[in-house]
């Protein structure tokens, strides 16, 4: 009995302990940028998306698993130090034939056992790379009653996991490094509905914090009109009232109109203007904040090319520049608040068939299952693109 309860007293007497290592271990901000407080000093964000990341890590599916070790060691090899994606992923295929079109399935969010195991293989993995996840929790934001509410019990199901691989919450995982809310908030980033857009980000990152005190909470905002002064003084004053660490900012110029799909090198020079244009803005309101961001890349190969391999001279220039731009920013005291990126995204291994067509839904890249693949997503035979990547991610 004197045993039993020397041991439960020591149980007690570790648990705290144990919390404060799993906090030394995690990024935090400090300064106005992301530090790492076990190596005690800033931590450089260089980070790729692969939204699809935890669906190879699937039970059972040997093919997934080993196309994910080696894609986690191929991104690895590049510098890449985060791998952001999307949380509770269900596919639901509408029909059974094996060749399947983008409609053909679709993407739900569930937090049971069986689809956080996937998660959980994931992060044992990145772990054992000495990689960080940025774990999105849903794909876009809605006020809807019922999306709310199902949206903030697949929180708490989240944040109360324990991973049957590493044995650790995720409210202690250091190797989570941040809860991002969504992926895209494009209809709630216009002035007339950024309060709305507040008003969600709050709620749910005061959910988070219920569970949750120590890991980083992030979100998208789209670039504003940037030359506007009343938008940019909406975009101060949503800054100052959400309840997040830092800040992720879409750049998408094909979408946002900076370049043309029939020319990408002719509209480069405004893609270039406007760039800077955006970091302007937000490094002034970013850094009142004492609050990083990071922008979010995604740049189509050249003619909208889906073939892995193919040239890609457009978007090795746009990403050459804002790689550039970015490593200012990393280092110990720069100037502006940006401070990272993430390269939309990441296609690594997947192929179309012989014909150049994809139409297999597993074969999964950087593209959602509504939009074609190919276009944007960075393959490991995209060797230009690979060496670009290598210079800015690499450590000196």
């Amino acid at each position: 009995m004197k045993m039993l309860k020397w041991m439960v007293g020591l149980f007690f007497i570790c648990l705290p302990l144990q919390i404060l290592a799993n906090k030394e271990d995690m990024v935090s901000i400090k300064d106005g940028t992301f530090y790492d407080n076990g190596a005690q000093h800033t931590f450089q964000y260089k980070a790729f998306a692969m939204w699809y990341a935890p669906l190879l890590g699937q039970k059972g599916n040997k093919f997934g698993r080993e196309r994910l070790h080696a894609e986690l060691d191929s991104l690895h090899a590049l510098g890449v130090n985060v791998v952001t994606f999307i949380a509770g992923l269900q596919v639901t295929q509408k029909s059974s034939h094996h060749n399947m079109s983008a409609s053909d399935s679709c993407l739900t969010l569930c937090a049971d056992e069986a689809t956080l195991s996937e998660v959980d293989y994931l992060l044992a993995e990145l772990q054992k790379r000495q990689m960080k996840a940025v774990i999105t929790l849903d794909k876009a934001p809605s006020n809807a009653v019922q999306k709310l509410e199902c949206y903030e019990k697949f929180i708490t199901q989240m944040l109360q996991h324990r991973n049957r691989f590493t044995k650790k919450t995720y409210v202690s995982d250091a190797t989570i490094m941040a809860w991002n809310l969504c992926d895209v908030a494009n209809e709630w980033t216009h002035p007339d509905s950024l309060t709305i857009y507040a008003d969600w980000v709050n709620r749910m990152s005061q959910r988070i914090r219920i569970y949750d005190s120590q890991h980083l909470i992030t979100a998208p905002i789209t670039p504003l009109q940037v030359n506007d002064e009343q938008q940019q003084r909406w975009l101060q004053q949503w800054v100052s009232c959400v309840s997040l660490n830092y800040v992720n900012v879409p750049i998408a110029p094909l979408t946002q109109n900076w370049v043309q799909a029939g020319n990408l090198f002719a509209g480069m020079s405004r893609a270039f203007l406007r760039f800077n244009d955006v970091c302007s803005l937000y490094d002034r309101t970013f850094s009142n904040a004492d609050m990083p961001y990071v922008v979010n890349i995604s740049f189509p190969r050249d003619a909208m090319f889906k073939r892995p391999g193919s040239t890609t001279e457009a978007r090795d220039t746009f990403l050459g520049y804002v790689l550039s731009r970015a490593a200012q920013g990393v280092v110990e005291n720069g100037d502006g608040a940006l401070r990272g990126v993430t390269i939309c995204g990441w296609g690594g291994m997947a192929r179309p068939n012989s014909q150049g067509e994809w139409t297999n839904s597993i074969d999964y890249s950087a593209e959602w299952f509504d939009e074609p693949k190919g276009s944007y997503a960075i393959f490991n035979c995209d060797n230009s693109t690979l060496s670009l990547i290598k210079k800015y991610f690499l450590d000196d």
